[in-house]
């Protein structure tokens, strides 16, 4: 089923770790204004947060790695914009790429290294099945998704979004909320697959 939210952040110029983590935190203190239901902690890209709620992505034990692995930097914030939505992860990681070079007085030799390759985070975000709650409660849902989508757009970096419900280009609530078809039929497929 769709209405999902598709988006790439990517850096068009060079950025540093603290401007990156100032970012994170005002999309967080901008995800509360708007009524966000729940802000995460502004996390190092592979950092855990033992304290994120059940309904946060998580792994084992409880704790929440927010992406990558031991060569992931960068900061994210995870979002909730509200019951039956999915969460929302915003903010950049560094690339990398694998480059080798020539190891000094070895002649033929050559030495695998990964270099950092700029700013990036691919991530989606569902908002379909926050329909369960009401059409005036997808709607506000993916809204504030798109908002918080905003703040990213411009000033280094780049923004690309793919929304299934056409929102993002019209911004045309009615539209969105067609979007849904059969609200009856919605529901009675939602309870049956037990999100309610």
């Amino acid at each position: 089923m769709g209405l999902t939210i598709s988006y790439t952040l990517s850096a068009t110029r060079r950025l540093d770790e603290e401007e990156v983590r100032q970012r994170v935190q005002r999309t967080a203190r901008y995800a509360r204004k708007i009524g966000c239901a729940h802000v995460g902690k502004v996390l190092r890209a592979s950092e855990s947060d033992p304290d994120a709620p059940e309904f946060f992505d998580s792994v084992a034990g409880r704790e929440r790695r927010m992406f990558g692995g031991p060569r992931t930097r960068g900061w994210l914030v995870e979002i909730w914009p509200g019951e039956g939505c999915e969460t929302i992860t915003l903010g950049l990681c560094r690339r990398f790429h694998l480059v080798t070079r020539p190891l000094k007085g070895r002649r033929g030799l050559f030495l695998p290294q990964f270099e950092p390759a700029g700013w990036q985070l691919d991530a989606f975000c569902k908002t379909y099945y926050a329909a369960v709650h009401g059409i005036e409660h997808f709607v506000q849902c993916h809204e504030r998704v798109v908002r918080l989508l905003e703040l990213w757009r411009g000033s280094g970096v780049r923004l690309r979004v793919h929304d299934e419900g056409g929102f993002w280009k019209t911004r045309d609530r009615a539209a969105l909320a067609a979007q849904l078809g059969d609200h009856e039929l919605f529901l009675e497929v939602a309870r049956k697959r037990c999100w309610v």
